[in-house]
């Protein structure tokens, strides 16, 4: 590839949706919310609330939900079958007794992301993280969940022992990363590098 291959003329913008649109084109211009914190405070509301009724309206009708739990990929497609899965999902955190708080990170370009931190029964620290992109109308048109169940330290033995058995070369792989690294365990569980020779 030369650089006459990648240079372009004239005015080209890329929306967030990966479309191109050169000159003369309309690219649709996706509209956050006008609080996007006040819109994180709603969904951590919807989602402690369990508050099924409220997820459809939320989202434009062609809408897609990803959903990355610990490795299962879930995909819904269109509001109703989204709304089917916020039921599942609802289902499942109630059962659970399952609590979480959100915080805004990041809101710009048509995308809101937020953190998320939760509890299953009292007994497990889940987290994760949201991706919400916005189409023209302000209706999430694309939403990405990840999330982790049971987070640990990763000097946690449990820990450990959980990654050993699911991938036992990526496990060993990690320890002696670590070894040769010098990696040691602090006083508060996390893995530190070694201090530089003064």
């Amino acid at each position: 590839m030369t650089p006459e291959d990648v240079v372009r003329t004239g005015p080209i913008s890329i929306p967030w949706n990966g479309v191109v649109a050169g000159k003369g084109a309309v690219a649709a211009v996706p509209r956050l919310p006008d609080d996007p914190a006040a819109f994180v405070a709603s969904a951590e509301r919807i989602t402690n609330e369990r508050a099924a009724n409220a997820v459809g309206p939320l989202y434009a009708a062609d809408a897609v939900f990803v959903s990355v739990t610990d490795g299962a990929i879930s995909r819904a497609v269109g509001r109703d079958e989204i709304t089917r899965a916020w039921d599942l999902v609802f289902a499942f955190l109630a059962a659970r007794h399952f609590r979480l708080t959100k915080r805004l990170l990041v809101a710009a370009d048509g995308v809101i992301v937020n953190e998320w931190k939760g509890s299953l029964g009292g007994r497990t620290h889940a987290v994760g993280v949201e991706i919400w992109r916005f189409d023209e109308s302000g209706l999430i048109s694309e939403h990405t969940l990840y999330s982790y169940l049971n987070a640990r330290p990763a000097t946690n033995i449990l820990q450990r022992l959980r990654l050993l058995a699911a991938y036992p070369l990526t496990a060993l792989a990690f320890l002696r990363a670590e070894l040769r690294a010098g990696w040691r365990r602090s006083s508060h569980g996390a893995q530190q590098l070694p201090q530089p020779p003064e």
